[in-house]
């Protein structure tokens, strides 16, 4: 549901964008795609700590500054990923020309979106939200 939501605010904004201004030009669309994707992470986070890694989401203190730091640090790692997608779907679609302006654009959002989740996913689930380590030692369960 979550991916859901954050591929309509993507989705959303980056359409918005090419339909206020249409364009085949990578670098303008790598622009684009920046502020929406920037949308869909503020998305993803505000619903990811409270709903999907609720368990796992620290509320205060140094735990919670270490968790919107690597949230931060993975956030640029997926807009890095999602533009360079783009960008080369867009290059690739353009050397075609097979699709008009909006299908291409949209081709190359979805590989860029599906390539970025992905990657993302992955960062958020062992990196910023895993968790919380045993103690060294372990604790007995008396169980």
């Amino acid at each position: 549901m979550v991916g859901g939501t954050n591929a309509l605010v993507d989705f959303g904004v980056f359409d918005l964008l090419v339909w206020l201004a249409p364009t085949r030009d990578a670098a303008q669309l790598v622009a684009y795609n920046t502020v929406a994707v920037f949308c869909a992470l503020a998305n993803s986070y505000r619903w990811n700590s409270r709903w999907t890694f609720r368990g796992h989401a620290a509320r205060r203190g140094r735990a919670a500054r270490r968790q919107r730091l690597l949230y931060t640090l993975q956030s640029g790692l997926n807009i890095l990923v999602n533009n360079v997608a783009l960008a080369l779907v867009t290059v690739i679609l353009n050397a075609y020309k097979l699709l008009s302006v909006y299908a291409a654009n949209n081709v190359a959002k979805a590989t860029a979106v599906l390539t970025a989740s992905a990657v993302s996913f992955i960062v958020m689930k062992w990196a910023v939200f895993r968790p919380a380590a045993e103690p060294v030692g372990g604790a007995a369960d008396p169980g």
